[in-house]
């Protein structure tokens, strides 16, 4: 049966999927341009960099899926988000960090620093915090997400402040995020075309079926 003119499932597909979408890339796009791939050590996933269904409420969701069944084009594009480039990234990150941890410099450089730093009184109550079997590991999320600089709110922002390059440059000596980095910009070059194509797409839909662009406010 042929989709009318006002078509609300077609209102929906605009408002509901392609709408949230186009809100929530350039956040994705802004971290991917900072080299910040937002990985975290205790579940190997980034946090802010998702698959695309996550980036809408749950009702909108079932939408997504009846979208993506009905454009085959949007099935496709997606599908290369989710199914290739956010897996393969998200596994160079995890294989980076590894590479990082059973590095024998890497972790005896996290020792000396750590020391320096308590000896220092840097670290202030937190001290346990910093000699404890975790903070290598986030020391190499760091690494792995190209931090340059924390937030005053991070325990460890003034460790970093003062030795967060030498663990960079040590990653970089070794080469060991050049995968990491070649498929971030993969992925950052997709999402700038894909932002385009959606919203090319939500434009054709609206004028195609006599659709607002939005909802209209109350």
């Amino acid at each position: 049966m042929p989709i009318k003119s006002g078509s609300p499932r077609v209102q929906a597909w605009v408002h509901e999927v392609l709408n949230r979408l186009i809100d929530a890339l350039p956040l994705e796009i802004q971290f991917l341009e900072a080299k910040n791939v937002t990985w975290r050590h205790h579940n190997l996933q980034p946090e802010y960099i998702k698959r695309l269904e996550f980036y809408l409420p749950p009702n909108a969701r079932h939408i997504y899926r009846d979208f993506r069944k009905a454009d085959k084009e949007f099935l496709v594009s997606t599908g290369k988000h989710d199914n290739q480039y956010l897996p393969e990234l998200t596994q160079a990150c995890s294989t980076a960090h590894a590479r990082l941890l059973d590095n024998d410099g890497f972790r005896e450089l996290v020792s000396q620093r750590v020391r320096e730093f308590t000896e220092e009184s840097s670290a202030g109550t937190h001290a346990a915090f910093f000699a404890s079997d975790e903070f290598p590991r986030l020391v190499g999320e760091h690494v792995v997400n190209q931090i340059e600089r924390l937030a005053t709110h991070f325990l460890d922002h003034v460790f970093w402040a003062d030795y967060g390059s030498e663990f960079r440059a040590l990653a970089d000596e070794k080469r060991m995020l050049r995968t990491v980095n070649s498929l971030r910009t993969r992925l950052l070059e997709y999402d700038r075309k894909l932002q385009a194509s959606l919203e090319e797409k939500s434009e054709r839909l609206c004028e195609e079926y006599d659709l607002p662009a939005a909802p209209p406010t109350r």
